[in-house]
Formats: C-alpha cells, sequence, structure tokens
C-alpha cells in the first residue's frame, strides 16, 4: 500500500514541475550569496569609495537604487508562485505594486550613479538593461490594467530578468574568478560577462514563453486542418459511391 502510495506520488511529480523548483532555488541562493555577500558589506563597511563624500550628490542615488533593487529582487519570486497568485490575490496585488515602486526606484538611482560606474566598458550593456528593466515593468502593469493577463506575466518574466542582472553579473564576475583564475580579467572580460549575463537567458526566455508556445499553437493548428480536410474527403468519396 505504501509503495502505490509513493509511486503515484512520484508521477505527479512532473519534470516541469521538478526544473522550476530547481530553477527557483538557484534564483534564492543566488540571491542570499548576493545579500550576505554585498548588501551586508555596504550596511557594514559603507559603500565604494568612488562615490565620494558627498551624500546627496551621490551615496543617496546609491542608497536608493540598494533599496528599491533588494525590494523588487526579493518580492520578484513571489509573484511568479502560483499558489499565491491564485489563494492570496491580495498578497499578490500589494507585492506587485510593492514591485513596482522598488523597480522605479531602483532605476532612478541607476540613472545617476550609472555614468560614473569604474567599469567603463559595462557601460553600454547597463545603459541598455536600465530602461529595459523599467519599460517592461510598466508594460506589465499596463497589461494588467486592460485583463491581459498573458501579456502581464510575460512582461513581468522579462522585467524580473532585468532585474535579477545586477544580481547575476556579480556572481558571474565571482564564479568566473574562482574558476578561471588564469584568465585575465580586464576590460573585455567584464564587458562580454556583462553581455553574457542577461542576453542570453532573455533569449532562452523568448524562446520558451514566445517562440515554442507559437510553434505549438500552428502544429495543433495545421493538424486540426488536415483531419477536417480528411473528413471532407471522406464524405465527398462516400457521397460519390452512393451515386
Amino acid at each position: 500500500m505504501q509503495d502505490k502510495i509513493f509511486t503515484t506520488a512520484m508521477e505527479r511529480i512532473s519534470l516541469t514541475n521538478l526544473l522550476r523548483f530547481l530553477f527557483w532555488s538557484a534564483v534564492g541562493g543566488l540571491t542570499l550569496y548576493f545579500i550576505a555577500g554585498h548588501l551586508v558589506k555596504y550596511t557594514t563597511k559603507g559603500i565604494p569609495d568612488f562615490f565620494g563624500d558627498t551624500f546627496w550628490n551621490k551615496r543617496l542615488w546609491f542608497y536608493i537604487h540598494i533599496a528599491g533593487g533588494s525590494l523588487a529582487i526579493i518580492i520578484g519570486p513571489f509573484q511568479f508562485w502560483k499558489r499565491i497568485r491564485i489563494q492570496y490575490v491580495k498578497f499578490h496585488r500589494t507585492a506587485g505594486k510593492l514591485y513596482i515602486i522598488g523597480s522605479i526606484l531602483a532605476v532612478i538611482g541607476l540613472v545617476r550613479i550609472l555614468p560614473d560606474s569604474l567599469c567603463m566598458a559595462c557601460r553600454p550593456s547597463q545603459f541598455i538593461v536600465t530602461p529595459l528593466w523599467l519599460l517592461t515593468t510598466i508594460a506589465a502593469w499596463w497589461a494588467i490594467k486592460r485583463r491581459n493577463i498573458k501579456a502581464h506575466r510575460q512582461f513581468m518574466a522579462r522585467s524580473y530578468l532585468f532585474a535579477f542582472y545586477f544580481v547575476a553579473v556579480r556572481v558571474l564576475d565571482r564564479v568566473g574568478e574562482a574558476l578561471l583564475p588564469f584568465v585575465k580579467k580586464d576590460s573585455g572580460w567584464y564587458a562580454n560577462t556583462d553581455w553574457l549575463v542577461w542576453v542570453v537567458p532573455l533569449i532562452i526566455l523568448e524562446i520558451y514563453q514566445t517562440w515554442l508556445p507559437s510553434l505549438n499553437l500552428k502544429t495543433v493548428g495545421y493538424k486540426k486542418a488536415a483531419d477536417t480536410t480528411n473528413v471532407k474527403s471522406a464524405t465527398i468519396n462516400k457521397i460519390a459511391q452512393k451515386k
């Protein structure tokens, strides 16, 4: 009896659910690593020295970016949790509003501090990611206001991908330093990792949520059309035989 129950439970665990669990576990792990390695350092040892001593000039905007970005990064995964979306609608909506506020604050801070970034080679990538984060967040809000749930989910996925870039790029740099110590970490390295960390995931995301469903629908459409044609042909043949 116990073996039967165990087998039934295992059958319910699909490969998709397993991959989804592993993915969000990785996101959570990287987020905790980022918080422990960077946010804690900023609160205990202060922010980087190149921002200077003037609070209103640069430091304020850095704090705004960190606070807003952290809020968006932490809240984001809960917005994709199906059970929360269905059973706790009020929480989902409130968390969504906080995510939007956090994203806007993070982008506002970035607009001020990015021109002073020490990584010159990273700036082109960062100047593209920053407005994309804001635009996809606004698009997600606009879609849900129009009751377009499918578009809302797709733009939210894009928005969180751009938000998570600021976590992933730091983790990737650390991993590269640890696993590839023989590779020179020059401007070319940082430029490549800066583009790689969000362009490749964006392509994968678009294939998953746009290309594959479209191809699947077309395949189903062609199959239905073919079945309809076969039925019509069979009917015509029967009529012809009767005559």
